[in-house]
């Protein structure tokens, strides 16, 4: 009797595993790195303990040079953390960015680039290059758009499965909302919040599903500039600067004031 009460146990745990949601299809939040504001406040707060508030500045105004002085982690957090999704398939992930805006992650991840190009814009439109990468079923990572107010556009995403048949795109349960999922097709906007018409399709991405990122985050990941570095002693998570003053009565009341990052 004792031998069958511990083979019934484990059986019991399996079953309420099940029940617990062992196996189920519904997705989760994608675990990914910090977002890119975070990472970049807190190279920010880094490059402020070696740089003059000048040359802070500078380099903030430029992206190739804040990509010189981020290091291997800030540099592989902007290159994921900016849109997390998950396909239900192997699938190919397309990439068209504005020409005057490649962002430096494709190279990281691997993208490669291919002969075809999007069309986007009024008139004759403009012709954004398409770069490529194949990536099994699971969760995705995708980079910043840029590093300064360069970019004209944003980039716009394509995916479709490596075999014949739908994918399934499903946006991560923590990422901002300003991402759309949509079927890719000529006329449609690259991007929400404003007109830019894809003008041509290349037959590879008929069919695909479109990642319409809204037009204003084109210049979400920025390194602070101005008034932001006149203290070489930036706020952390722990208070400090800590002043207590008399309130209006002295005899009733203090104020407390601090600052935290």
């Amino acid at each position: 009797m004792t031998r069958r009460r511990l083979w019934i146990v484990p059986l019991l745990l399996a079953a309420l595993g099940v029940g617990l949601g062992v196996g189920r299809s519904e997705r989760l939040p994608v675990q990914g790195p910090p977002a890119p504001s975070a990472v970049l406040a807190e190279a920010g707060k880094r490059l402020s303990r070696s740089l003059s508030i000048e040359a802070l500045n500078a380099t903030a105004a430029r992206g190739d040079r804040v990509l010189a002085v981020l290091n291997a982690f800030e540099r592989d957090a902007l290159g994921r953390g900016t849109l997390r999704f998950q396909v239900d398939c192997p699938a190919i992930v397309a990439i068209a960015p504005h020409p005057g805006a490649i962002p430096f992650w494709l190279d990281d991840q691997g993208f490669r680039r291919t002969e075809e190009f999007v069309t986007v814009g009024a008139g004759a439109g403009a012709s954004w290059p398409v770069f490529e990468k194949r990536f099994p079923a699971g969760a995705i990572g995708l980079g910043v758009n840029g590093l300064d107010r360069s970019p004209l556009a944003h980039y716009a995403v394509f995916v479709r499965s490596e075999s014949p048949g739908p994918v399934a795109v499903g946006l991560d349960r923590l990422e901002p909302t300003g991402w759309h999922v949509l079927p890719a097709r000529e006329g449609t906007s690259a991007a929400a919040e404003v007109s830019l018409p894809i003008r041509r399709l290349p037959a590879a991405l008929r069919g695909s599903m479109l990642l319409q990122p809204r037009h204003d985050a084109r210049h979400d990941a920025l390194l602070a500039r101005g008034r932001v570095w006149t203290t070489h002693v930036p706020s952390s998570r722990g208070p400090d600067q800590v002043v207590i003053s008399d309130g209006e009565d002295a005899s009733r009341a203090l104020s407390w004031t601090w600052r935290t990052g």
